[in-house]
């Protein structure tokens, strides 16, 4: 629905450039020039606050940058053509000159905010993933938490991380990371519910033979042999060439004589 939003605030204002450059031939074709002016700067009224929308509306998908740039490379070009056009009448232009600086500062302005939201790499686990600044920011302040042995404090940051940015690439990570610090701090529970979460919810996660790990290990010291056992076997099952799977292994036959 935002990229839609987006994408027709784009096909507005664009449209009132269209008919800014007609009515601005006009206005040195036209006799009747100040009635032409009068139009264009409502026009450019209407462009500016479609632009100012577009600075809260800023879409932060790949695919929304990516649409977002072409647009503006667009809208630098149509409005530098537009200045031509006002720099061979200087007659009666003064208002449209202000106007039309303060669109070019704004264009700037998006241009800025949207390089801010370019994707930066960060190191996980021996993955490089992109993500935005904040993202980056927050997950580091995070994983900085939990290597300096602040286990509680890195548990609530990255609790607070995947409420943020639940559709995060490092999302899976961040839930990883919160269950382990609940296991090293002994809340066992807490620790199941966040890695029984991260099981359901991504499958895919690379990681997951060791999130399995510490599930198990966690249900070991809840006295939940038969779920411990459930959740090693899944490792053998799925990851049987993994280095979990030799650690799985050995757990089973320790659960099996105990």
């Amino acid at each position: 629905m935002q990229n839609c939003k987006l994408n027709l605030s784009f096909i507005f204002c664009f449209f009132s450039l269209f008919l800014i450059f007609n009515n601005a031939h006009a206005l040195f074709e036209d006799s009747d020039a100040r009635r032409e002016i009068i139009k264009i700067r409502d026009q450019l009224k209407t462009l500016d606050n479609k632009i100012s929308e577009t600075l809260d509306k800023l879409d932060t998908s790949k695919q929304g940058r990516l649409e977002l740039l072409n647009s503006l490379e667009v809208l630098s070009r149509e409005l530098s053509q537009f200045r031509g056009y006002i720099e061979r009448d200087q007659q009666n232009t003064s208002t449209i000159e202000d106007r039309l600086e303060k669109l070019e500062y704004m264009v700037s302005d998006l241009t800025d905010r949207l390089s801010l939201l370019e994707p930066k790499p960060v190191s996980v686990l021996g993955e490089q993933l992109m993500v935005k600044d904040e993202e980056k920011e927050m997950y580091e302040k995070a994983t900085e938490s939990m290597s300096d042995g602040e286990f509680d404090v890195a548990a609530q940051l990255f609790s607070r991380f995947n409420k943020k940015f639940p559709d995060s690439s490092l999302s899976a990570y961040a839930l990883h990371s919160e269950g382990a610090a609940y296991y090293v701090l002994k809340k066992y529970e807490k620790a199941i519910k966040k890695l029984t979460k991260l099981e359901s919810d991504y499958l895919d996660y690379p990681k997951m033979p060791d999130a399995l790990l510490t599930l198990a290990a966690c249900q070991t010291e809840m006295k939940r042999s038969t779920e411990a056992k459930r959740t090693l076997k899944k490792i053998l099952k799925h990851s049987p060439t993994s280095d979990a799977a030799l650690t799985a292994k050995e757990r089973l036959k320790q659960l099996s004589n105990s």
